[in-house]
């Protein structure tokens, strides 16, 4: 089954005459950084990467979130120079996963960590004072591991107090129908 999910990061703006729970609420301009998030199953085949194409061309995002990419270091910079854009890449473990979060050169984008699950990075519009955090998720596959995964994702929440879109693949069935495929859990 393909998934690809789409979001517009709103440049936001304190708007004092509004409260929320005791906190200010915001209001957005039409200046927008759209994210792509995309788990490929694989980045080396031409399906996937006409596919790859077609969302640049259609919904032009500003920054795409790749997960379980099963390519290399080689394949990561032949895309990378194809789309134009600048880019970071966590390499596949044996033959399965893969990260890669490419952006394109009207933002800056600051990498602040990453892991095999997760490329978290701060990022704005060069000469633009308002900065997001944006974080590329792919939930750890071995359901024993999962825990220790959610824990560093919880972490991460606490590390920084500025807008944060948290992205990706978190390998979890919230409701049964979503399951497809295999058994459906219980």
């Amino acid at each position: 089954m393909e998934t690809a999910l789409f979001f517009e990061l709103h440049s936001i703006q304190k708007n004092s005459s509004f409260l929320f729970n005791g906190r200010g609420c915001w209001a957005a301009p039409p200046i927008a950084i759209n994210v792509l998030a995309w788990n490929c199953q694989g980045i080396g085949g031409p399906w996937t990467v006409r596919k790859l194409r077609e969302y640049l061309r259609q919904y032009k995002p500003s920054m795409v979130f790749l997960s379980e990419t099963k390519c290399s270091r080689k394949r990561f910079k032949f895309l990378r120079d194809k789309f134009d854009m600048f880019g970071i890449e966590v390499e596949l473990r044996g033959k399965s996963g893969g990260l890669m979060l490419l952006w394109s050169k009207s933002i800056v984008v600051q990498i602040w960590s990453y892991s095999v699950n997760y490329i978290d990075a701060e990022v704005y519009r060069d000469g633009e004072s308002e900065k997001w955090r944006v974080t590329g998720f792919y939930g750890e596959p071995d359901a024993s591991k999962r825990k220790t995964t959610w824990r560093r994702l919880i972490q991460l929440s606490h590390e920084e107090r500025m807008p944060w879109l948290c992205v990706g693949d978190f390998t979890e069935v919230l409701d049964r129908n979503e399951k497809t495929g295999a058994p459906r859990p219980s």
